[in-house]
């Protein structure tokens, strides 16, 4: 799934956990892809915390909101051609959320032309998480291709 990702853009793994996460649990639980995640960028949304904010779900969206808009800006650099694509893939809807918001707000500064965000089911079993990880890997060309934005969600991966 990773290498099928990365041939259709670039790649960063926004997260709420806490470093180093992603890659203790790349190491520990896929090993195999241990090395493919090493040369990915991570970001951990919750490093982008104000201490002011008050901890509700509001809180953990715009920390992601803040880390995703954070991978945008860098990755955009200086260049003057707006993104095609921002696509957001994980099982919370705080992801989802952060990533419509931000994707509004790019749409409006003009970076980026379409949103899309594919939604796992929450919290999900390894089978689960397999199966709908296998299914994306078949549709994440034609999702990127889409001229418009697209909302999944786990039922649409069956």
């Amino acid at each position: 799934m990773l290498a099928t990702a990365r041939a259709l853009g670039e790649v960063v793994f926004v997260t709420l956990s806490q470093r180093p996460w992603v890659n203790s649990s790349a190491q520990n639980f896929m090993p195999s892809v241990f090395h493919q995640l090493q040369q990915t960028r991570v970001l951990y949304g919750r490093e982008f915390a104000d201490a002011k904010m008050s901890i509700d779900e509001d809180y953990w969206i715009t920390l992601k909101h803040s880390a995703m808009r954070h991978a945008v800006e860098t990755m955009n650099g200086n260049s003057e051609a707006p993104w095609t694509n921002l696509v957001s893939i994980g099982d919370s809807i705080i992801e989802k959320r952060a990533a419509m918001s931000l994707g509004t707000a790019c749409r409006k500064s003009g970076s980026v032309k379409w949103t899309k965000t594919i939604k796992f089911k929450d919290r999900p079993w390894l089978n689960e998480l397999t199966a709908q990880l296998r299914t994306l890997q078949g549709l994440l060309a034609d999702v990127v291709a889409r001229q418009d934005d697209c909302h999944l969600s786990a039922t649409d991966l069956h």
